[in-house]
């Protein structure tokens, strides 16, 4: 009898325990009133998804529709919290956002567009920033701890630069990124080895004839190999190793343009950049 009260308060601990670490991510942004949904047992937020119940898109919909009693809790204005929905609420000053679109380049006319303000507006930015942000971030940054791991001589120069920088500075700070030379070099050499997309794609908007002779028609879809590029022996020599040094301080000048682009180039390059 003892051995089964043992065993029902040792399953009961354990229950508790497994609940309190799915859930502790979930108090965090709770918080700091960040959109959540009540994490289930063993399978968190996407309990529905996972046993056919509810499809992603609509688990992810639930989300979305939270956004609104965050804008309302911080009374349309930014907080101290500092984080983006801060950024784009101060959007709703002005109430409408104003730009101008990309000059043709035959005529030179440029185009100004603006667009009203409102809580479709700010949770569709939300959705897609974290979308396209949240995953890339994460798989950089794992390629990246996986080649520390694996280059000893790098780990060592990368420790010895952040120990560097908190023997000057208590705290971390945005600006910090320009005292950090080695970790930026570290960052863009992951980008290289393993760039977020390995193929871009573009589709031409006027017919364009390139200094070799080569003719583009408007409508074609040009597939761009970065991942190759990034990989060419002709540009990067050794490709295949890992040298932050291709980075680092004027090397970083001798990369030929065009060869190193993980965010893209040109007016629609990627804004994480």
């Amino acid at each position: 009898m003892v051995l089964f009260y043992f065993f029902v308060f040792s399953v009961a601990v354990t229950i508790y325990i497994v609940y309190y670490l799915l859930s502790k991510n979930h108090d965090y942004w709770k918080k700091r009133k960040v959109p959540h949904l009540k994490p289930s047992l063993l399978f968190g937020n996407y309990k529905e998804t996972i046993l056919l119940k509810k499809h992603q898109t609509q688990v992810a919909y639930d989300i979305c529709k939270q956004f609104p009693g965050v804008f309302e809790s911080r009374e349309g204005k930014p907080s101290t919290t500092n984080d983006f929905v801060d950024l784009i609420l101060t959007w709703k000053k002005n109430k409408v956002i104003t730009g101008v679109s990309l000059s043709n380049e035959k005529t030179g006319a440029k185009k100004e567009l603006t667009m009203d303000v409102d809580d479709d507006l700010l949770i569709s930015q939300c959705v897609a920033i974290f979308g396209a942000g949240f995953e890339t971030t994460a798989t950089t940054l794992s390629f990246l701890l996986y080649e520390m791991a694996k280059n000893q001589d790098a780990q060592t120069k990368l420790i010895e630069e952040v120990d560097s920088y908190f023997e000057k500075n208590e705290t971390i700070e945005y600006e910090c990124v320009n005292e950090l030379p080695y970790i930026a070099a570290c960052i863009d050499e992951t980008l290289r080895l393993y760039p977020v997309l390995g193929l871009l794609t573009r589709e031409v908007m006027d017919d364009y004839t390139f200094p070799t002779g080569l003719r583009l028609k408007k409508g074609d879809r040009i597939h761009v190999p970065i991942y190759h590029i990034h990989r060419n022996p002709d540009y990067f020599p050794e490709p295949e190793v890992f040298r932050p040094e291709r980075f680092y301080g004027d090397a970083k000048k001798d990369i030929k343009p065009f060869t190193f682009f993980p965010f893209g180039e040109g007016p629609r390059i990627c804004l994480g950049k």
